[in-house]
């Protein structure tokens, strides 16, 4: 049983601790590791079990949780200005746009890049970045708990009030 077992080591150390993880399970031994740093998880686990205030989400393999995955494009304008007009002219061309920093999330299929750049360019916008993606197991596991801060808080001080079984 491992509990963070990269918490606080340089690169070649976690690469070696990464090693040792996996020669431990491919040598018929069964390694439970607890950690929050899901990128970690990700990288060594071929099984993942997600509990919620106690309550079993999800148990099974790791490739499962990893096909929830969703493809999506990241753009940005070459010029900050141009942001607002960017984000028009793709909502006006039917194309799911969501905000983030500096720029905007596009969620659909890779192969639709493409077809994207040229959307901005038809709407006057030149694209400084352009950038392909999946959702991380960090966004896979918030959208399986549905997980907010305030939520877990409101949550542990219901049961510290005794107001929740």
């Amino acid at each position: 049983i491992f509990d963070e077992p990269t918490n606080g080591l340089d690169p070649a150390g976690i690469v070696e601790i990464r090693g040792l993880l996996r020669d431990l399970g491919q040598s018929g031994r069964t390694v439970l590791v607890s950690s929050h740093q899901l990128a970690e998880i990700e990288a060594v686990c071929d099984h993942l079990i997600v509990i919620r205030f106690g309550d079993l989400i999800f148990a099974g393999p790791m490739s499962e949780v990893l096909q929830r995955t969703r493809e999506h494009i990241d753009i940005a304008p070459e010029h900050a200005a141009d942001l607002a007009r960017l984000s028009a002219t793709l909502t006006s061309a039917g194309w799911p746009v969501e905000a983030i920093d500096g720029g905007l999330r596009v969620p659909v299929e890779a192969s639709r890049a493409a077809e994207l750049n040229r959307a901005a360019s038809a709407g006057g916008v030149t694209l400084r970045r352009l950038e392909v993606a999946k959702d991380s197991l960090e966004q896979i596991f918030l959208d399986m708990t549905r997980h907010e801060d305030g939520e877990l808080a409101t949550a542990r001080a219901a049961v510290g009030e005794g107001k929740v079984a």
